[in-house]
């Protein structure tokens, strides 16, 4: 079975509110969001504001934007993995991302991690904050695309993704979702490295 978060929260598609009651559906949805945990798996945001993108932005399109909204979303996840290794892992392990198939981005974020690869472009960011987590070195191999529905891993992903995208809105209904999720969370500290929310 395929599980889309939306759907599962909002009672549509293979989860309808006839077939399946709002407990059965958050229960479902928290036994998704258990996982990372249980597995041990690290989970990564990368999170971009798109109304402050758009207002800063306005002679692009919104297609223009929705991509570059997602190359720097991915950018992120990939300087946070990159670390996360680094100060993590053993030095001879090297990680390949995996992502859910955007046709529209998929070019653009294949470039992407070429740029996030090449020490020259510490030289061009100067003193921006993101230069302490490059050039990347251990997320190796073009980024391979997936449908959801081929990866249960991406169905994960997609459960956390929208209760983060859910809670950083400001939505309180997905606290105890959040709350599953959050000790698997890898965020940035302010005096550098990586590591658990």
């Amino acid at each position: 079975m395929i599980f889309h978060a939306k759907d599962i929260w909002h009672g549509a598609k293979r989860f309808s509110r006839e077939k399946y009651n709002r407990n059965v559906r958050q229960q479902i949805l928290t036994e998704l969001c258990r996982i990372p945990r249980i597995q041990g798996i690290p989970v990564f945001l990368g999170i971009v504001d798109n109304t402050k993108y758009a207002e800063n932005n306005p002679d692009k399109t919104p297609k223009e934007r929705a991509i570059e909204g997602h190359c720097l979303a991915y950018s992120n996840c990939v300087c946070l993995v990159d670390s996360f290794m680094k100060e993590h892992c053993h030095e001879d392990e090297l990680v390949t991302l995996v992502l859910e198939n955007n046709n529209q981005a998929k070019s653009a974020i294949r470039k992407v991690q070429d740029y996030l690869a090449d020490p020259g472009l510490i030289d061009f960011l100067g003193n921006h904050e993101m230069v302490r987590f490059l050039a990347i070195s251990k997320v190796v191999d073009v980024p391979h695309f997936v449908e959801k529905a081929d990866s249960p891993i991406m169905q994960i992903a997609d459960a956390c993704a929208f209760v983060f995208s859910r809670h950083l809105a400001g939505k309180s209904d997905v606290d105890d979702l959040a709350a599953e999720i959050r000790p698997q969370l890898i965020l940035p500290f302010p005096e550098g490295g990586v590591g658990l929310g």
